[in-house]
């Protein structure tokens, strides 16, 4: 059974591949105006955009569950 570090990894390699073939998992291309019909719309620039927040979030999560963080501090002169 995979552990859930293994599986955030999946998770992000797998949108990491979608967001570098543009294309949906469907083969629809993101570089296509937004669709609708049947009484579906189909927004590829929000969809797109969910997947790099979501790709994001996933990171996030990894550097945590890793033990890794990153503070930055700045000092006022």
């Amino acid at each position: 059974m995979a552990t859930a570090l293994e599986n955030l990894k999946t998770r992000r390699d797998a949108i990491a591949q979608e967001l570098a073939d543009g294309k949906t998992p469907a083969g629809e291309s993101f570089r296509q105006p937004s669709a609708s019909g049947d009484g579906e719309s189909v927004g590829y620039d929000a969809y797109r955009a969910s997947l790099i927040r979501e790709y994001k979030d996933i990171l996030e999560l990894i550097a945590n569950e890793d033990g890794w963080v990153e503070e930055i501090c700045y000092g006022v002169a």
